[in-house]
This record gives structure tokens, sequence and C-alpha cells, in this order.
């Protein structure tokens, strides 16, 4: 027997009711639902049409709406106008009608895949129906509309967290202190992006950023470049402090294997830290996959490395306008989740003869406007290799909420680990040749 779709007719009366009882609240019930929500298709023409003379600065009440639509016939209209008697809890229908048609919409979904699954392609339809479902959740909602009634509570309880932490950090801390401290504690949630050239240790610092963030995030981290032992190398050697070319000889002595056994016995326990390598690398799977570690997992922060590799949705003639697709759905993503989703992205080559400005990130105009930090990594490349340390800059050029500025760093290359510059003014070699 087929299972009806949920629906809630008697809601949906008492809604346009409640719409031509108060036309103040049209505008807001707009920004709930849409006419795709009601289940009766001559309520949604009911609801087109009122929100339609709305617009046009009609006063919708019921004497024109039983004098002006035609199109509805009378008994319908009666049934109408005689719903409700207030407009005072028009959110209460107003989400029982948005929930209805989006358990609908779930149900329809979920019952054609399931008439197509096998255990062969599983995994595919799974990834699938994730993605489709979050085009359903984030299609029910036009815009939400908020007053300074809404939204001064929410800051309150934020300005009291900020209060009992005394002087505590805001955001999650990179251990990095002249990064926390320019960032006001730590990396905030907040749409970011890191661009540096290759090869110089962008992946490496986000790595490092990620692995110190999960003393109070749980952390996932989109690998799209690395395989599953070298991400693993360098975390290994960037904890243990031992040299990578002994790793990667083999020559190591009774004492590191002992310093080796102690960290990887730490990174088996430590579960805040989760790993994806994506096979299929468009931006569609990218979101089903954070959607889904947010919901089984409880991640809170996420690292793309990096958007370069990303394969927009759509065919475009030009590489701008699928950077502005995958950006612009990741911003959606990170406004709608409230975590950091913090981005990697490469520089171009300009950034090889002079200091990196905004200009010189791939994509600049759409990244530039969509991010709210963007941060540049710059370091001379290693001349040989008995180089123990070489300096570095973080720059902060973008901070839609904070301070911009620079952030002297040294990279350690045999550990693949950057620290804190406490002797920059003594460096000035620092700036990339």
């Amino acid at each position: 027997m087929e299972r009806q779709l949920w629906n809630d007719t008697e809601s949906e009366k008492i809604m346009l009711c409640q719409m031509l009882l108060d036309n103040k609240i049209i505008q807001e019930v707009n920004s709930y639902i849409r006419k795709e929500a009601f289940w009766n298709t001559i309520f949604a023409k009911c609801f087109e049409l009122i929100s339609k003379a709305f617009v046009a600065g009609m006063k919708v009440d019921q004497t024109l709406f039983m004098s002006e639509f035609k199109e509805i016939q009378m008994d319908v209209k009666l049934g109408i106008i005689d719903a409700a008697f207030s407009a005072s809890n028009w959110k209460f229908y107003a989400e029982k009608i948005r929930n209805c048609y989006t358990a609908r919409e779930l149900q329809k979904l979920l019952l054609a895949r399931a008439s197509v699954v096998t255990p062969e392609n599983a995994n595919e339809i799974a990834t699938k129906a994730m993605t489709e479902i979050s085009d359903v959740l984030s299609s029910v909602v036009h815009t939400e509309i908020y007053t300074y009634a809404d939204m001064i509570p929410q800051y309150m309880e934020e300005l009291e967290k900020r209060y009992n932490s005394k002087g505590g950090t805001n955001g999650a801390p990179t251990k990095l202190e002249n990064l926390d401290d320019l960032l006001g504690g730590g990396i905030p949630d907040e749409y970011i992006f890191l661009g540096a050239r290759p090869s110089i240790g962008k992946t490496a610092l986000a790595l490092q950023i990620a692995n110190a963030m999960t003393e109070r995030k749980k952390t996932l981290f989109i690998e799209l470049e690395m395989s599953q032992l070298g991400i693993t190398e360098r975390t290994v050697v960037n904890m243990s402090k031992i040299d990578i070319r002994k790793l990667r000889s083999g020559l190591l002595t009774v004492q590191n294997f002992e310093a080796l056994q102690r960290v990887c016995g730490q990174l088996y326990e430590n579960q805040n830290m989760i790993f994806s390598f994506p096979k299929k690398r468009n931006i569609l799977d990218v979101i089903a996959t954070i959607r889904a570690q947010v919901a089984i997992n409880g991640v809170n922060a996420v690292f793309i490395d990096h958007i370069g590799l990303i394969k927009p949705e759509g065919v475009y003639h030009s590489s701008w306008e699928g950077v502005r697709e995958i950006s612009n759905t990741l911003q959606m993503l990170q406004r709608e989740l409230n975590i950091p989703i913090f981005t990697l992205i490469q520089l171009n080559r300009e950034a090889e003869r002079k200091d990196a400005d905004l200009a010189n990130i791939s994509g600049s105009d759409v990244i530039v406007q969509d991010a709210d930090i963007i941060m540049t990594l710059e370091r001379k490349r290693q001349e040989n290799q008995d180089e123990t340390i070489i300096p570095a800059t973080l720059r902060i050029l973008k901070n839609r909420n904070g301070a911009c500025g620079e952030c002297p760093l040294v990279f350690i290359p045999h550990h693949v680990v950057f620290a804190v510059d406490t002797n920059p003014q003594q460096r000035e070699e620092r700036k990339p040749a």
C-alpha cells in the first residue's frame, strides 16, 4: 500500500486567513515558506495571489480577497476567511507547513532512491542522497527575517561567554601566539583562506593549526592532494621532532622508535581529528561529506586542501566562474553551520617576485568578496639540505571582524613545522627574495 505524503491542509487554510487578517505578516510569511510548500494547489494559488497583491501595494483584506480573485471558487474563499480569528500565532502554522513540505520532499527523494539502490551502487546512491537532502533543506526557506530584538539575546549570550572566560581565548588557539593575538584568541567561526605558492608549506601549516584546534574542536580535514601516508608522516614528524630524513631513510635509533611509539599512541587516541580523501572532487560531494560528518560525528571545524582541486557542478566558459560557484557554496555552508571553514588556495606566480597581496589570489575578486579572513604564507625556498631554520611571514590581508597585520614565523624543514619567530627584528632576510 502506497504511503500518503505528509500534508496539513488545515494549517495551510489558517495561514492564508491570517495573511488576510494582518498584512504586516505577509512579508515575514514569505521568508518562511514559498508557494511550493503548499500541498493543496488551490491554496498555493491563493498564497501567490495574496503575496503578489501585497507587493503591488494593495491592501489585501478579506473584502478584496472575496471580490477580486475571480479564479478562486467561492466555497474555497469562504472556507479560508472563516479559518482563523487572529494572526498572532502565524509562525506556528508557517512552521507546520514548512515541516510538512520538507518531510514530503524527503519522502519522495528517499522512495525514488530506494527503488534503484543495490549493494554495488549503495555508496554512490548514499552520496547523491546526502547532496539532494542538502538541497531540499536549503531550499525550504527564502530568507530569514530578524529584528534587533531577535539578535540582541544571542549577542548578550556571546558577551557573557567572553566575560566568563576572564581573558581566555575566543576561538580555537593555533599555538602560534602572534597569530592568536592578531585573531583575538584563535581561529574564529568564519570563512577563512590561506594562500601560498606551491611547496611553501601551506598544507603543513594548515595541518599544524588543525591539530592544535582539536583541543577545542572536532576537526574534519578534507585532503585532495596528498596521500594518507603523506599526511600521517607530516603529523608524526611535527609532533616527534624527529628529522624527516631519518624517517624516509629508515636510519632510526632506539630512542627514535620510542618517541615514534609515544607519538603514534597519542595520535591513535585522538578522536577529534577526522580525515577525508575524496575520490570524487566535485563541490557537491565535498558539501555532502561536510554535512554528513557534522551530523554523524559532531564536526565543528573544517579544513579543505585545496579549493583549486574542487570541481564545480556546472559547466563554465571561464575558471573564475567555477571558483565563484565553489566559493559561494562554501560560504553559504559556513554561514549555515556557523563553524570555521579553513580553505587553502594557491597564489599566482607574481607572488614569487614581491610581497603577496589580494590580487595574487587565484579568482581574487570572488575570494576577496566571500572570505572573512585571508592570509598568505611566504618564505624563501630551501637552498640546501643543511638549512635548519628558514624565515617565513604569515600575513593577514583581510579580516572582516578584526585586525590585519604580519606574523613573523620560522619554518623548520626537517620537522615540517612552523614556529613563532622570536627575533624578527634580527632577520632582515625574512622577506622572500
